[in-house]
C-alpha cells in the first residue's frame, strides 16, 4: 500500500465526498425519515415491555430489557447508516458519481448485514463493561465511584479507551462488506485481518475522526459550564458557543461522518489493490502531515 499521511487520507475523503456532497446531505435526511418512520412501531413495543414489567412489578428487569432493545435497535440503525454513507463513497470512488435515492438500495440489500455487523462488534466492544457493571454492582462499587468524582472521571476515559482499541480492528467492516459482497462474519474477518497488517495507521486514523468529533461537540458543554457564570460576558459568551454547537451538529452529520465513512472506504480500496513489494504501511512511519 502506498504511504499516505493521516492528514492526507482525511483530505482525500473529503476530496471525495465534495463531489457528492448534495446527495450525501439528502441521504441524511432521508434516513432521518426512515428512523422517524421505524421508531414509531419500536417505541410502542418498547412501551409494552416496560408496561408489562410494571404490572408484574418487574421494573428492573423491565428497564432492564428497555434499555437493551433500545441499545440494540440504536446500533443497528447506526451502522446501517454508515453502511449507507460508505455505499455512496464506493460509487463515487469507482464511477465518480452517485445519487441520494441510492440510499434505498443499499437499505434494502445490504441493511440486514449492516444491522448485523454493528449487533456484533456491539456486544464486542459493549460486553465486557456490562460483565463488569453487573459485577460492580453485585459487589457495591458502583455506589461509591458515583460518588467520588474524579474516580467517575477516570473510569470514564478509561473505558473510552479500551472500547476505542475494542472497537478499531473492526473499522474496515462495512467498507469490507460492501466492496467485497460477504456476509457479516466474513467481512468482520476481513477487517481484523486488514487490521492486523495496518494497526498503527488505521488506530491513528480514526483517532482523528474522533477528536474532530470531541473538538467539534464539546462546544455545548462548554457553553454551558460557562453560562453557570453570572456576567454580562459569559452569558454573550454561551449564547454565541451555543450557536456554534448547533452548527457542529450539522457540520458533523453531513459532512464529518460521510468524509470519515469515505475516507475508510478508499483505505480498505488501496488496501486491496496488488502491492508492487509485500511491504506494509506499518514497516513505514506513521506521518500526520
Amino acid at each position: 500500500m502506498n504511504e499516505i499521511s493521516v492528514i492526507g487520507r482525511i483530505k482525500e475523503g473529503f476530496k471525495i465526498w465534495r463531489k457528492g456532497w448534495l446527495s450525501f446531505i439528502l441521504a441524511v435526511i432521508l434516513l432521518s425519515f426512515v428512523f422517524i418512520i421505524v421508531l414509531i412501531p419500536v417505541s410502542f413495543g418498547i412501551a409494552g415491555i416496560a408496561g408489562i414489567g410494571v404490572y408484574f412489578e418487574e421494573s428492573l428487569i423491565s428497564v432492564a430489557i428497555t434499555a437493551f432493545t433500545v441499545t440494540v435497535f440504536g446500533i443497528a440503525f447506526n451502522f446501517i447508516v454508515i453502511g449507507t454513507m460508505c455505499g455512496l463513497g464506493k460509487e463515487l470512488i469507482e464511477i465518480e458519481d452517485t445519487r441520494a435515492e441510492n440510499t434505498l438500495h443499499y437499505i434494502k440489500s445490504f441493511g440486514l448485514r449492516f444491522a448485523a455487523i454493528g449487533i456484533i462488534i456491539g456486544a464486542v466492544v459493549i460486553g465486557p463493561f456490562m460483565v463488569v457493571g453487573i459485577t460492580f454492582a453485585f459487589i457495591n462499587i458502583l455506589p461509591a465511584l458515583s460518588l467520588n468524582l474524579w474516580a467517575g472521571i477516570a473510569v470514564s476515559i478509561l473505558s473510552f479507551i479500551v472500547a476505542f482499541f475494542l472497537f478499531v480492528p473492526f473499522a474496515l467492516s462495512i467498507p469490507a462488506c460492501l466492496i467485497e459482497d460477504i456476509g457479516p462474519i466474513e467481512s468482520i474477518k476481513t477487517s481484523f485481518h486488514a487490521f492486523r497488517k495496518n494497526p498503527k495507521t488505521i488506530s491513528v486514523l480514526l483517532a482523528s475522526f474522533i477528536v474532530i468529533f470531541v473538538a467539534l461537540l464539546a462546544l455545548p458543554i462548554i457553553g454551558l459550564i460557562i453560562g453557570f457564570v453570572q456576567t454580562p460576558f459569559a452569558v454573550i459568551l454561551a449564547g454565541v458557543l451555543g450557536t456554534f454547537a448547533v452548527i457542529a451538529f450539522f457540520v458533523c452529520i453531513f459532512v464529518i461522518l460521510p468524509v470519515m465513512c469515505v475516507t475508510f472506504t478508499k483505505f480498505y480500496y488501496d488496501y486491496k489493490l496488488p502491492e508492487k513489494e509485500e511491504v506494509s504501511e506499518e514497516d513505514l512511519p506513521i506521518r500526520l502531515l
